[in-house]
């Protein structure tokens, strides 16, 4: 009796700090076994033995015996001898809140004032573990917010809120509130 069945890998060990394991990809995916028809009916996948992975900084590709870590004698592993073990790492990423962010008011026309209402947002930034970990217990964001008023022509006006100076490795998930309610100050 023959059939076909799933060949499945595991990994042992942590990749480098940082780092987290996105896919495990196995070629070809599934065997064909043959044998005595309980022992084929048995067996429900081929697991090979487990890939260790500690302290790997990169994406990998194995070649594996295809030698199950158990099998039972009566059953015969048909085909390919060997597989190939695809191992693709991404960068854990991680997201922070900060909180009552002070708001810079640019554009505005000398001698003019601008109230801003509410003065501080929060921002939550996703982006690399590691880089979100060196920004530390630091309350200030690695970024600036501000709003232009340099087009207003109303006394008061709806402005969204505005980011520069973010690092590339970082994007904003979230700005609350993501617009401010700015008034003229009248002399």
């Amino acid at each position: 009796m023959g059939e076909r069945i799933p060949v499945k890998v595991s990994v042992v060990g942590q990749p480098q700090e940082g780092l987290q394991v996105e896919s495990i990809k196995v070629i070809p995916d599934s065997v064909s076994i043959r044998g005595r028809s309980t022992a084929v009916k048995k067996m429900q996948s081929l697991v090979l033995p487990p890939v260790d992975i500690s302290g790997l900084d990169q994406n990998i590709q194995l070649m594996i015996p295809m030698q199950p870590a158990e099998i039972d004698p009566d059953v015969e592993i048909t085909g390919t001898d060997r597989a190939r073990v695809e191992i693709r790492l991404s960068k854990k990423m991680s997201a922070k809140t900060f909180t009552n962010v002070p708001l810079i008011v640019e554009g505005a026309e000398p001698g003019k004032e601008w109230k801003v209402s509410p003065h501080g947002v929060s921002i939550t930034i996703e982006g690399p573990q590691l880089a979100i970990d060196s920004l530390g217990g630091s309350s200030s964001a690695p970024c600036e917010l501000y709003i232009d008023v340099s087009n207003i022509v109303t006394k008061q006006m709806e402005l969204p809120v505005l980011v520069k100076n973010l690092k590339k490795e970082f994007q904003v998930v979230q700005i609350e509130p993501e617009q401010v309610l700015v008034t003229a100050v009248d002399d």
